[in-house]
């Protein structure tokens, strides 16, 4: 990397996202952040629904909503290719699973759905499909197939870099985590695998040392999560990436 600025886009969330924010930010130009966008359905038709987001009192939560009843992401790649060196990819968002519907379109189940009262509505119309389950995999790895395809016809794919860190099972004070959503990080570290092990034969994937135990930080701004690191993975992660810390 140059000292020039380093242009960057996001598809993924927590783990991307501040990796970044603990990188030398006058450094990095952020252009785009897709967040909250399950793979399947970024892949799949959006279902026909009205959705209530009144009782989300954030304008990103809402447009993340938004963003992905508009399928965002296959619009932005080739934009990405434009105007950004490097684009950043973790898997946080697939966590909470897909809603599936009859007519075969999707929405992801997410923090911000849950919370704006829309699921209550999605779970009278559509199957849920449980993240780490076969039917779940089945889905991601088709959409992963059109993923590709899509960042080829780009020239996109060089750019890619898939951020695989396990979730933390422990703080920095060594006590136990708790669970997120009612996973235990163990649990979602052996759902990932597999996840983590079919991308990393299509696009380049960046992991921490294997002496390096992630742990995550009482402190973080986000609160104490598997996925809410201490300092020094996001500065692993950062270096491997070529960041500016």
């Amino acid at each position: 990397m140059t000292n020039k600025s380093i242009n960057l886009s996001i598809y993924g969330s927590c783990v991307s996202r501040d990796t970044v924010s603990f990188c030398n930010t006058s450094a990095i130009v952020l252009r785009r952040y897709i967040a909250r966008h399950s793979l399947i359905s970024a892949y799949t038709s959006s279902p026909e629904l009205e959705l209530d987001l009144s009782a989300l009192s954030s304008e990103f939560q809402k447009r993340m909503v938004l963003g992905e009843r508009d399928r965002t992401l296959a619009a932005a790649l080739p934009l990405i290719a434009k105007d950004a060196d490097m684009l950043l990819w973790d898997l946080v968002d697939e966590r909470l699973g897909v809603y599936l519907f009859d007519d075969g379109s999707s929405i992801t189940r997410s923090l911000e759905l849950i919370k704006s009262g829309a699921e209550e509505q999605i779970q009278t119309r559509a199957r849920f499909i449980e993240f780490g389950s076969d039917a779940h995999f089945k889905l991601w790895i088709t959409a992963l197939q059109e993923f590709v395809q899509t960042l080829d016809s780009a020239g996109l794919r060089s750019q890619v870099r898939l951020l695989d860190i396990p979730w933390a099972t422990r703080d920095t004070e060594g006590h136990r985590i708790r669970p997120s959503m009612g996973t235990e990080a163990k649990k979602a570290n052996a759902l990932y695998r597999r996840y983590f092990d079919a991308a990393a034969r299509v696009v380049s994937t960046v992991r921490i040392g294997e002496d390096t135990e992630p742990r995550g930080a009482a402190t973080h701004q986000w609160g104490l999560a598997p996925f809410h690191y201490e300092e020094r993975v996001y500065d692993e992660i950062a270096s491997s990436l070529g960041l500016p810390t």
